[in-house]
């Protein structure tokens, strides 16, 4: 099982929240398809994509509400 060092993820991530969601959007995904063998948790599973380099994500500009 993973350890989740928190220097080594900006390696791959702009912040630690931009780590989380996208992480966390892969487990889901993981889980919901049956995508692998849950040999590990769908979490660990993702997290180790990530550090891996495996994960590609855009960030999007959000609209902003003009008062």
């Amino acid at each position: 099982m993973s350890r989740i060092p928190s220097d080594e993820i900006f390696k791959h991530v702009n912040d630690k929240y931009t780590g989380v969601i996208v992480t966390a959007k892969r487990a889901r995904e993981i889980l919901i398809n049956g995508d692998k063998d849950l040999k590990e948790k769908p979490l660990i599973m993702a997290y180790d994509e990530l550090m891996a380099g495996k994960l590609k994500f855009k960030r999007i500009k959000s609209k902003s509400k003009k008062s």
